[in-house]
């Protein structure tokens, strides 16, 4: 694992702990999928506080993991 795959991995990290957003796409075809998934942020993005009161660390971890998903992808699209 390279510095710059270490960065692009806390990249989407903190983008999935810290930002809403949908994605979603089939893994056939690459294409978008027509009922995409949703992510929620459960940290403030600016001051880092916990959004929910109940913030547990698997909820954390699931973060985290989604993460490392999307870095992964984006590192196979970037050696192709």
């Amino acid at each position: 694992m390279k510095k710059e795959d270490v960065r692009l991995a806390k990249k989407k990290i903190l983008k999935c702990l810290t930002e809403d957003f949908e994605y979603g796409k089939n893994k056939k075809t690459g294409e978008p999928l027509k009922r995409k998934k949703q992510n929620q942020a459960i940290f403030n993005k600016e001051k880092g506080y916990a959004i929910w009161s109940q913030t547990d660390l698997e909820m954390v971890m699931d973060k985290v993991v989604l993460g490392l998903y999307f870095a992964l992808e984006d590192s196979k699209e970037n050696d192709n």
